[in-house]
């Protein structure tokens, strides 16, 4: 599509994902950087480049983004989620944890928003909040889409053993946040585990990132 028509934004947008997926930030960058720039009013096209600043590790930039995507579109709720996620990598506990309230009223469907928000209460020694949102999060039985978010939460606690276990379910069940698994700052203690490393080479995500 991007060969036919260089100028379609929400090509690259697509591309730039598929690069961040795979590990290949910078390239997800300039993909990103251009499809914001060829549709510079588009909220898709500016918070999908705030969440691949942060995927990439650019926490001030995506701040930066995020906040330019909230002036287009103040009900994002994505916009909202990638501001408390650079937040919480930058260790601005407080203000993550108001970021991803606003993301859940929001939009109160929004898994991911609440399991973040239970990483940020884990990691900032909010424990018993954070295991309030953990059985709020705790699939039923048959249910395969919340094991990623379960896993996070369980990251966010340090429990390690019960984070991999959660994510090794999810792989196998091939729950849609496992796309992320490669790039995700929430599983960098997670990164040097034999059975982490496992995971990646399962899923075809073991070249290095760049």
């Amino acid at each position: 599509a991007i060969e036919l028509n260089p100028g379609y934004a929400a090509a690259r947008t697509f591309y730039s994902n598929m690069l961040m997926e795979l590990g290949r930030l910078s390239e997800a960058l300039s993909q990103a950087r251009i499809a914001q720039q060829l549709d510079p009013l588009s909220v898709l096209e500016n918070d999908n480049l705030s969440a691949v600043l942060y995927y990439a590790g650019d926490y001030d930039q995506s701040i930066v983004q995020s906040r330019k995507t909230l002036e287009i579109d103040p009900t994002s709720h994505q916009a909202h989620r990638h501001l408390g996620l650079a937040y919480t990598q930058k260790q601005l506990y407080p203000e993550a944890i108001a970021e991803f309230k606003q993301a859940i009223e929001l939009s109160p469907q929004s898994g991911e928003a609440l399991a973040e928000l239970g990483y940020v209460f884990g990691i900032s020694g909010r424990k018993e909040e954070a295991r309030q949102i953990l059985r709020q999060v705790m699939p039923p039985a048959g249910d395969h889409i919340s094991r990623y978010r379960l896993a996070i939460v369980y990251a966010g606690l340090g429990e390690k053993d019960n984070a991999l276990e959660s994510l090794e379910d999810a792989v196998n069940e091939r729950s849609p946040g496992v796309v992320h698994l490669k790039v995700s700052p929430l599983f960098l203690e997670l990164r040097s585990n034999v059975r982490f490393q496992k995971l990646l080479t399962t899923m075809g995500l073991t070249a290095g990132t760049g």
